[in-house]
């Protein structure tokens, strides 16, 4: 037991007194029971017993516990609720309540601040405060900021999504019936606001664009160069970006102004203040600043999505931006050699990753990561002493995309033989990968994957042997062979129709990996199936002519080249 308990993992820990043990708080009392006995241990000088507290403030008196079936009850008559679904439920509840009888709702989907709060708080209590609606002219995102991320409030809406002058927060304890806690409450948002007002007033004397010298004193990365640097990479960068996803030319100006400016609010007072509204303030800013609203919208998006299941860029040049964004950190990182290890990631650089296949994934466009990296690459230019060059830059980023994506589509709950055989060679391309993946997951059990698996393995087994697939046909004498070639050459022209439809169109990729491409492609391998096995059963394939052998183990390898141009079918588990 004193193992189990040291063994708790907290995002922060602490030490306390002489102790070299380090805990989310110092260790007071330990209550360890089997049945009505006392189970033996210490841990940090505390002897395990039968002893606890309540809500000290309400329920002084230790609270000796005399059977374990008995815990939590004695708890609840001493104002802790020990199970922490029914404190959830219990603030979920109350939240609501309060918000409905005053003709608002709260965001029921906040789940990350319902969790908090129920962390925070043994016995809930709600409490309903209010602030000056002449704080509603503010953008949303500087009311609810400090009230969701400082306070832990909950915004409370009308019907329309507008806010209400409102916030409804969990006290721990009993209900404030003297509105002491609601008084208080209600200063220090109050504070906050006038703050956060004063802010949005001064810094709309700058323009963005008037920003950007001062974009030169603040440090993007030590060996990256500052922020300035970035901007300009982030306006080159973008743009081409944005041509790939497909992107009309105004759609791609748009991307190259927001990036000029993605970075100017970094050095306003607000963003300064509240480090999370970081683009958001640049988007309303740039509307201030009379900039086109489709620029305002990129600059805001740029971030996205900065959770996991996060909202993503809706815009095409939001996208493009916060692609080039990602890319550009991640190469820049991985160039220098500050590369995620274990538990270990200080830039966030998975999370950048996983934020890049999520927004091709969503964008429905096919996209070749490596050229776009390489140009990341290039654009640091000189002034960047990089650790590594390019070419291993893109092969650790490669092998790190790959991983991120080996994570997530077995999470999703692929086979993991299935994602090893689609992550195993073709482009860096994470919205093919996903297609490929679907599509094969659909059709690994039908009976024309499994005839197709078989022809494989059977061409496999002596296709490692050649050291070409160029073949000379003319050089096979028999009618096996020729019948061979022939059903070679008409699967390769259906395999290389069906997996040519369907291109996004920008030059970026040949085509899709569809289910419908994937079944017709898979028809046709499997539709060698017959002249596979009359050239084995017909001919000698190790053939004494050295010519007859080199071309009949160069057809081999040119079929199972063939396969592998939908996957690597040897990582495929029957």
């Amino acid at each position: 037991l004193p193992e189990l308990l040291l063994s708790f993992s907290f995002p922060k820990a602490m030490r306390w007194a002489s102790y070299d043990i380090k805990w989310a708080r110092p260790i007071r009392w330990i209550v360890a029971l089997l049945g009505d006995q006392v189970i033996n241990f210490e841990v940090a000088g505390i002897q395990a017993d039968r002893q606890t507290y309540g809500l000290r403030f309400l329920h002084p008196d230790p609270i000796s516990v005399p059977d374990a079936s008995q815990h939590e009850r004695l708890l609840s008559e001493a104002h802790v609720i020990l199970n922490h679904e029914e404190r959830y439920r219990t603030i979920k509840q109350l939240v609501q309540e309060a918000a409905a009888q005053r003709g608002g709702h709260v965001d029921e989907n906040d789940e990350a601040l319902f969790r908090e709060v129920t962390d925070i708080n043994e016995y809930p209590s709600v409490v309903v405060g209010g602030f000056d609606p002449e704080y509603l002219k503010l953008p949303v995102e500087v009311i609810i900021t400090p009230m969701r991320l400082h306070q832990k409030y909950f915004p409370v809406y009308q019907a329309d999504g507008s806010l209400l002058p409102l916030f409804i927060t969990i006290r721990n304890g009993l209900a404030d019936e003297q509105g002491n806690v609601r008084v208080g409450n209600e200063k220090v948002l109050a504070a906050r606001l006038a703050d956060a007002a004063f802010f949005y007033e001064e810094d709309r004397k700058i323009k963005l664009v008037d920003r950007l010298p001062r974009l030169e004193t603040l440090v993007f990365q030590e060996k990256l160069g500052t922020m300035r640097c970035k901007a300009e990479r982030l306006q080159r960068l973008a743009p081409a970006i944005c041509r790939v996803l497909g992107g009309s030319a105004q759609e791609c100006a748009t991307a190259e102004r927001a990036a000029l400016l993605s970075k100017s609010d970094l050095v306003t007072n607000m963003v300064f203040e509240f480090t999370e509204l970081q683009g958001v303030m640049g988007g309303h800013y740039a509307i201030s600043d009379g900039e086109d609203p489709a620029v305002a919208k990129a600059i805001s998006e740029q971030y996205r999505p900065n959770s996991s299941g996060g909202a993503l860029p809706e815009t095409v040049a939001g996208r493009a931006l916060a692609l080039a964004d990602k890319i550009d950190s991640l190469t820049g990182y991985f160039g220098i050699g500050s590369i995620p290890s274990g538990s270990q990631d200080p830039f966030a650089l998975r999370r950048a990753a996983l934020g890049v296949i999520a927004i091709i994934k969503e964008a429905g466009v096919r996209v070749a990561l490596t050229p776009l990296i390489k140009q990341a690459y290039d654009l640091y230019g000189g002034d960047v002493q990089f650790k590594n060059d390019r070419s291993t830059t893109c092969s650790l980023l490669d092998e790190f995309f790959r991983g991120r994506m080996r994570s997530e589509l077995t999470e999703d709950g692929y086979r993991y033989d299935l994602v090893d055989a689609v992550l195993a060679g073709g482009e860096l391309d994470p919205f093919d990968f996903h297609t490929r993946i679907a599509a094969l997951d659909r059709v690994s059990g039908t009976e024309d994957f499994l005839t197709a698996l078989a022809v494989f393995n059977r061409a496999g087994n002596l296709a490692s042997k050649a050291t070409t697939d160029s073949f000379d046909r003319g050089a096979l004498p028999e009618e096996a062979d020729q019948q061979l070639v022939a059903a070679y050459e008409n699967a390769r022209q259906k395999v290389t129709e069906a997996l040519h439809r369907g291109g996004n169109g920008n030059g970026n990729g040949n085509g899709d990996a569809s289910t419908s491409n994937v079944t017709t492609a898979i028809q046709a391998l499997a539709g060698l199936r017959e002249a596979v096995d009359y050239f084995f059963d017909t001919v000698l394939v190790m053939a004494p002519d050295e010519k007859i052998r080199r071309s009949r183990l160069a057809l081999l390898r040119a079929i199972v080249a063939l396969f592998d141009s939908l996957w690597d079918w040897s990582k495929i588990v029957i």
